[in-house]
């Protein structure tokens, strides 16, 4: 003789209301956490050009380590008639910026493009720079970032849409280890390199007759970036947005120009000196996304503010990622 034990669960209504909203909450709750997660280690800030206005609508979620005040310098890859103020399309960007990391503790070495005390502040590098321009650590950040997206929701939605093996080839993992990101290589289906080099350039002012040793000196500005340029596979015939993604590596501005890493007071002789000698033992690292349209046309995903909300979440996560690959030196040079 066999006996058999029956237990029926019958759930009452709350429970069965919890258990409905499991699907719901569970993915709200993990939002949270990664948004707490990327606020403590990125900051942004994001804005918008509307046309006949010569100023900028700018908007800041938290006080940047860059520029918290200040539209970031427009990508060399924007078209000529987006890029200027007096332009007819509607332009958006959203800039994270990394919290400034010390050079000591990255897996490869610092090498960015300074600019030279002939170089006006903002004259745009040119636009087809040698590969050398790059440094290694600009490389690898890429790499870590592009990979992380891969993994995204977004990534397998738009990979599924894509019929070309050789496109769909540009998700794997060691399509994009062994990229350069030269100009005109693809990844992740639709962003295409458009330009590889130095950044914004700023000189440093302090020697101008206009200072004084009351005014703070500013430091050259180093920059390496990377711009990719949304493009649409063969096979999709949807509309496209129009938009260029940024990554780029640059020198933090020291904290107080006047004081060295130790605290201690810097001389007028030496305070260019000692503010160039902090600033290149930091870096940050960059996301950028630009996106226009027709004023006709509806507000792209990081002009509302539920979209703007999540992408920001994704551009810091995605930093985060990047930059934990570059400091543990998961992401090697091949």
């Amino acid at each position: 003789m066999t006996f058999g034990i029956h237990i029926a669960f019958s759930p009452s209504r709350p429970t069965t209301v919890a258990l409905a909203l499991l699907p719901v909450a569970i993915p709200a709750i993990y939002l949270l956490y990664l948004s707490r997660v990327v606020s403590r280690s990125t900051e942004s800030s994001a804005g918008r050009r509307i046309p006949h206005k010569n100023q900028h609508q700018s908007s800041s979620d938290s006080s940047s380590s860059a520029e918290p005040t200040t539209t970031p310098w427009n990508p060399v890859s924007l078209p000529e008639d987006v890029r200027t103020d007096d332009s007819q399309w509607v332009l958006a960007y959203e800039r994270v910026v990394s919290h400034a990391v010390s050079t000591s503790s990255l897996s490869v070495p610092v090498h960015l493009t300074t600019a030279t005390a002939a170089a006006p502040s903002d004259t745009p590098p040119p636009t087809t720079p040698t590969s050398a321009a790059t440094s290694d650590l600009l490389r690898d950040y890429a790499r870590a970032a592009q990979t992380a997206f891969s993994w995204t929701p977004q990534a397998f939605l738009i990979r599924s849409s894509i019929r070309d093996p050789d496109i769909r080839r540009t998700f794997d993992a060691d399509w994009i280890a062994n990229l350069d990101f030269a100009p005109g290589d693809l990844v992740n289906g639709v962003y295409r390199v458009s330009y590889r080099g130095p950044g914004q350039q700023r000189v440093s002012s302090s020697s101008s007759s206009s200072s004084s040793s009351s005014s703070s000196p500013s430091p050259p500005l180093c920059s390496d970036r990377v711009e990719l340029l949304l493009e649409a596979p063969p096979s999709y015939r949807g509309p496209v947005p129009r938009a260029l993604v940024v990554c780029e590596v640059a020198t933090a501005p020291p904290a107080n120009p006047f004081r060295d890493g130790a605290g201690e007071e810097i001389s007028d002789d030496d305070d260019d000196a000692a503010a160039d000698e902090h600033q290149l033992q930091q870096v940050v690292f960059v996301n950028e996304t630009w996106m226009w349209r027709r004023q006709d046309e509806k507000p792209v995903l990081i002009e509302t503010p539920v979209g703007k909300w999540l992408h920001t979440l994704l551009a810091g996560w995605l930093v985060t990622k990047g930059v934990q690959a570059v400091v543990s030196g998961r992401q090697k040079s091949q």
